[in-house]
């Protein structure tokens, strides 16, 4: 029978330190969550693209290939983004697009000679 009770205290005082371990662990969080540093500001300069003067990378069936091109390009250091599709259905992707068919010239042939010598100038209006 004594043995019983001294189970009985053990199993009591275990419970007690466990729920004030669970008490303890509630606060230790709580306190983390609302003692965030607040992160610092940045800035993005970021200019839209326009012009109708496109220096076309190529066009895709699969729209994942034209993702990972455009990431791709990016990488590299291209202004790149997709255009939507054509007329075929195909999804196209661009190196960057110009204001004027003499800037938009001058960045294909540096394109041409020194990534992609079947890049090509599309002059089209986007909506």
């Amino acid at each position: 029978m004594a043995s019983n009770f001294y189970v009985n205290q053990i199993e009591t005082h275990n419970q007690l330190a466990q729920q004030e371990a669970e008490k303890q662990l509630d606060t230790k969080i709580q306190q983390a969550t609302f003692n965030l540093n607040p992160l610092p500001a940045i800035t993005l300069n970021v200019s839209k693209q326009t012009g109708n003067f496109h220096i076309v990378a190529g066009a895709f069936r699969v729209e994942e290939n034209c993702d990972t091109t455009v990431a791709q390009l990016k990488a590299d250091g291209f202004s790149a983004r997709k255009i939507g599709t054509n007329k075929y259905g195909l999804h196209q992707v661009v190196y960057a697009s110009f204001e004027t068919r003499a800037e938009a010239r001058k960045a294909l042939q540096n394109i041409k000679t020194s990534h992609n010598k079947d890049a090509w100038l599309l002059v089209k209006k986007l909506d």
